[in-house]
């Protein structure tokens, strides 16, 4: 798995199962599932995969009124439908050991399932209490900034602005993509529920989770992008299992919003490109056959061969991707190991920096028995504040990775403070030599020393 790009991270044996920890790429939503995984597997051993049966829905037996107004920049697909009837208790003993086993607490038959379903095909679900969405109205916006959120499980959150919500007739009832509402969630008086699978906005859902400092495991897949063409397929595997695990009966018609149908595309690799980028002649045949096991359907003619590709596989865009494909299920190690040739160029470049000086200053620090440092350039507004600064002052990142690492730093100082405190000993001697972000550039020289707790600052 590994060799070929899926990483296992570690294993662990819990019962009778052996549970694999993998490393999901950024590119590779379909890898946040069971499903997506053994998909990988298969076709990494050459075998095939047995995937869950999926039953056609029955018919609908009740008529509750439902109505969804999206917003296709928001939500490109919007996919649910109404069961009437429920009854909320626990799962039973095998849905409660597969939830456990993914690092969960079961809750109740809806919510398991949902997650379930979640981790077994990769997209996330929500379910709402059907009675309290009022006005049966559900209307996808952007926040405007400051609203109150109590989620699920009744944390209070103020919202950032252009978060994606779901709001009812007179209230805001989901941030989706992230967490549903307390308000609209499955209680044990639960009779009724509205199920929905959506595809969201991938740079509004990730802005959103790290304003918050909040992150799911819905919020993970969607910030990757889950499979466009498995909205309904998801559904329906949800549904039957609610049917069989907790009654009702299907109370509206599905309901599928999108402003176009996601299906699977063509993308033609030529035999030439193939062997150019890889710099070896793979057989043709060898080649057919890596394409099949990856479920990409490979039709050869003379000057190539012609795939489809699912829906799920979102990450194959251009015919360099199907290269790739064929090269790491092929196998790096069967590529001949070679070594790189070229030239040193003997000319100074027209942007040539000339960095001796700064070396013989190093050099210097270092005889003198300085340890050099290197700090992160982004800090935090509390460590401005701390140091007397003011963080107007500063350039502000508009979509830091946390609060921790907002601020472009103007000094250099806080960050060898902070290396202080970390490595804190007798007689640590510390300098660092890099750029501070104020109007323009600036090499900067900071030198901290621990001994007698004297912190000089240069800057040029």
């Amino acid at each position: 798995m590994t060799e070929a790009g899926l990483t296992c991270e570690s294993t662990q044996k819990e019962g009778g199962e052996i549970i694999l920890d993998v490393e999901v790429t950024a590119n590779r939503p379909d890898w946040m599932s069971i499903i997506g995984v053994a998909r990988e597997i298969a076709a990494i051993q050459g075998v095939k995969i047995k995937e869950p049966k999926i039953k056609a829905l029955p018919d609908q037996t009740a008529k509750f009124p439902i109505d969804l107004e999206p917003d296709y920049r928001l939500f490109e697909r919007w996919t649910g439908v109404v069961i009437k009837g429920v009854a909320i208790k626990p799962s039973p003993k095998w849905l409660q050991e597969r939830i456990s086993s993914i690092g969960h607490a079961p809750i109740n038959n809806i919510i398991d399932i949902t997650n379930y379903v979640m981790y077994e095909l990769g997209i996330p679900m929500h379910a709402f209490d059907y009675d309290e969405i009022y006005g049966q109205i559900m209307t996808v916006q952007l926040s405007k900034g400051g609203e109150k959120f109590t989620s699920v499980d009744g944390l209070p959150y103020t919202l950032p602005k252009d978060a994606i919500i779901i709001k009812d007739a007179e209230r805001l009832i989901d941030l989706a993509g992230i967490k549903g509402g307390f308000n609209s969630g499955i209680k044990e008086a639960t009779k009724n529920i509205f199920l929905h699978v959506t595809i969201d906005n991938p740079v509004l859902v990730r802005r959103t989770s790290q304003s918050l400092g909040l992150r799911s495991d819905a919020s993970a897949i969607y910030e990757r992008g889950p499979d466009k063409g498995s909205t309904i397929r998801s559904l329906t595997r949800a549904v039957n299992l609610i049917l069989d695990l907790a009654g009702g009966e299907i109370a509206s018609k599905m309901v599928d919003l999108k402003e176009k149908n996601y299906e699977p595309k063509k993308l033609f690799l030529s035999f030439n490109k193939l062997e150019k980028i890889l710099g070896i002649k793979i057989p043709d045949p060898d080649v057919i056959q890596i394409l099949i096991r990856l479920g990409l359907s490979p039709k050869k003619n003379k000057l190539g061969i012609l795939c489809v590709i699912p829906t799920y596989r979102g990450d194959i865009q251009i015919e360099e991707d199907l290269v790739e494909e064929v090269a790491r299920l092929y196998g790096y190690n069967k590529f001949p190991m070679t070594i790189p040739t070229g030239k040193v160029s003997v000319q100074k470049i027209p942007y040539y920096f000339d960095d001796s000086i700064i070396l013989n200053i190093k050099n210097l620090l270092n005889s003198c028995g300085y340890s050099e440092a290197k700090n992160l350039s982004l800090i935090s507004k509390d460590l401005i504040e701390k140091f007397g600064m003011k963080p107007i002052k500063h350039f502000r990142i508009t979509n830091p990775v946390s609060r921790e690492y907002e601020y472009m730093r103007t000094s250099l100082v806080p960050g060898l403070v902070s290396a202080i405190k970390i490595n804190s000993t007798d007689n640590l001697k510390l300098f660092e030599i890099d750029k501070v972000y104020l109007k323009t550039d600036k090499q900067s020289l900071a030198k901290s020393e621990f001994g007698n707790h004297a912190i000089v600052s240069y800057l040029s």
